[in-house]
């Protein structure tokens, strides 16, 4: 009589799998089934993943390979157009800021600067605003933040010049916001900083103390912060003392100003 073999290892494994839950070692046997066989389902399911691979990598090689062109040839367009966006916000930003100096007796006109003096002691600004514009001589022009820079000193159809505070030639009416409210006269012609002078001697005058207009110029109304007092020089021998002035906007970093119209001065 010839022995089913397979039949006899289906009818061994069956007794044996009866026999180990009858005794309630399922679990464990169940354990170690998984444990046994545990290396060789981690190399099916890596052979698996592998083969997954290697059949996605060339085509998503290709989209890689595209869309990183696209990119870099979209470079230059793309910065552009965040170079043009950051500009547009600041001088967004700079229109708003300039509104708010508006009053009932002035009026204040945004304009962009289109050039700039590079010589040490002529320190000017050309400005895209002129006398088509309203623009007159003498004007104030302001920094966004409404800090006075300069007057205008030359005057075309579309476009003007601005002699900012640090100009060797420039000369303001100012005072100091001290208890006596000190005047004097800014000068420029002393690089970037600026000059008080013809202070009275006996007026105490501290530093950090602010320095305005005095609104004795025409196009110059009172009031506009010109800068801060940095140092301090009142010599015995000297009939006024003088102050070395911080001014108050940085002209380097200006891309729009704003040119003041003082009604019944601006003629």
């Amino acid at each position: 009589m010839r022995v089913n073999r397979p039949a006899l290892l289906v009818i061994l494994v069956v007794g044996v799998a009866i026999g180990v839950h009858a005794l309630g070692w399922s679990g464990a046997f169940t354990d170690g089934v998984i444990k046994l066989f545990a290396p060789a389902t981690r190399f099916l399911r890596a052979w698996r993943a592998s083969a997954l691979t290697k059949r996605q990598i060339p085509s998503d090689c290709a989209i890689t390979r595209t869309t990183l062109q696209s990119c870099l040839n979209n470079r230059p367009a793309l910065l552009a157009a965040v170079a043009e966006r950051d500009l547009l916000r600041d001088e967004n930003a700079a229109l708003r800021s300039l509104l708010k100096f508006a009053t009932p007796t002035t009026t204040v006109v945004a304009a962009g600067i289109i050039g700039q003096s590079l010589a040490t002691a002529e320190q000017t600004l050309i400005i895209d605003r002129g006398g088509r514009d309203g623009v007159t001589m003498g004007s104030a022009a302001i920094s966004p933040e409404g800090i006075l820079i300069g007057k205008i000193t030359e005057l075309r159809p579309r476009t003007s010049v601005v002699r900012l505070l640090q100009d060797h030639r420039s000369k303001i009416a100012a005072l100091i916001l001290n208890p006596e409210r000190s005047r004097g006269i800014v000068e420029g012609g002393f690089g970037a900083g600026l000059k008080m002078k013809f202070i009275p001697r006996n007026e105490r005058v501290r530093i950090g103390d602010q320095i305005i207009t005095a609104g004795l110029e025409a196009g110059l109304p009172r009031g506009l912060l010109i800068g801060t007092v940095a140092e301090i020089e009142n010599e015995a021998y000297q009939p006024f003392q003088q102050t070395t002035v911080a001014p108050g906007s940085d002209t380097q970093k200006l891309t729009t100003v704003g040119v003041l119209f003082v009604a019944g001065r601006n003629q």
